[in-house]
């Protein structure tokens, strides 16, 4: 059941295409993963107590450019699968929504919004949209045997 998981929604952390030996549960390499996720939920979570920390929110946007970075790296140089392009658009429109509710701050709900900040968060929003440029891009031009075009 954990594999099938993998499989589908984190094949980078599974392995088992061109490249990249298949990765067994638990392996140095999926605790890794593990610990990086770890890492990520921290980071995301913290908007929940800190919703109107123009500096938290920042950081979550950045850990989903991050993200995106490490996932569009897989799909461009490693050939990970298409349905890595499912996480892919994810980490895209989190960073949207994120970015999307401190651009407009309905009400004036988050007090003091610091434009550099915000023009920052916007940056890394426009990035993670870059890095699903590149997966999007990528999966399309995969040939059936996972090379490129």
């Amino acid at each position: 059941a954990s594999d099938a998981q993998r499989a589908d929604k984190f094949p980078w952390a599974l392995g088992g295409y061109s490249g990249f030996a298949k990765v067994p549960n638990l392996a140095p390499t999926h605790r890794r993963f593990i610990a990086e996720n770890a890492a990520y939920a921290l980071l995301r979570i913290a908007p929940a107590f800190f919703i109107q920390n123009v500096e938290v929110l920042l950081l979550a946007v950045i850990s989903y450019f991050i993200e995106g970075v490490t996932i569009a790296w897989e799909i461009s140089c490693y050939k990970a699968p298409a349905g890595s392009m499912v996480p892919q658009t994810l980490m895209a429109v989190f960073a949207s929504i994120v970015t999307y509710t401190v651009t407009n701050n309905a009400g004036g709900y988050i007090p003091n919004v610091d434009a550099s900040l915000l023009t920052a968060m916007q940056g890394f929003c426009a990035a993670t949209w870059g890095c699903w440029l590149v997966g999007a891009l990528s999966t399309a031009t995969a040939k059936e045997d996972g090379h490129r075009v």
